[in-house]
């Protein structure tokens, strides 16, 4: 799964892997058991939010696997080619 910040986001990289949007940039506890299901979370908010994905991934590393992935601008402005390079690149 990717874990991202808005549903456009989530809908982009659902061309390559589960989006999941967050809604903004908090990890509900609501959210943590849809995503336990996962073998792999990618943690890919937006570049402004880079502090809250590493809080993120150091409470759902617990949990799933989990790694950030960062990136320059929002997910939604990306082709599957290119979220599918982020993710094998970060695999």
């Amino acid at each position: 799964a990717i874990l991202v910040e808005d549903a456009a986001s989530a809908c982009a990289v659902s061309q390559v892997s589960t989006g999941v949007a967050l809604l903004g940039t908090n990890l509900k506890d609501a959210d943590l058991t849809p995503l336990r299901k996962y073998k792999h979370v990618y943690i890919c908010l937006d570049a402004d939010a880079t502090r809250k994905s590493l809080d993120i991934q150091k409470y759902l590393c617990y949990l799933v696997p989990s790694n950030v992935i960062r990136i320059k601008d929002d997910l939604k402005y990306f082709g599957s080619q290119e979220i599918k390079k982020l993710v094998s690149n970060n695999s």
